[in-house]
């Protein structure tokens, strides 16, 4: 794949090899991109730690007030 700049190439690496991605300010609401994202995330596979003070849970996964809970 062609990167235009050489921080596209490192996101790709980030990408190609992590597969847990904490998604901070993950919303229940399926409408909001986070949301859309996460979704994507898990559907590839990835391991998706929710964050965001104000849910327990959501899409089935409990979700962390901040990173240092996660």
């Amino acid at each position: 794949m062609k990167h235009r700049t050489p921080l596209d190439e490192t996101i790709c690496s980030i990408l190609a090899d992590c597969r847990r991605i904490a998604v901070v300010g993950l919303s229940n609401k399926p409408w909001r991109d986070s949301h859309r994202v996460t979704r994507h995330l898990i559907e590839n596979s990835y391991e998706v730690v929710p964050v965001n003070p104000e849910l327990t849970e959501v899409m089935g996964l409990k979700c962390y007030p901040d990173l240092r809970a996660g």
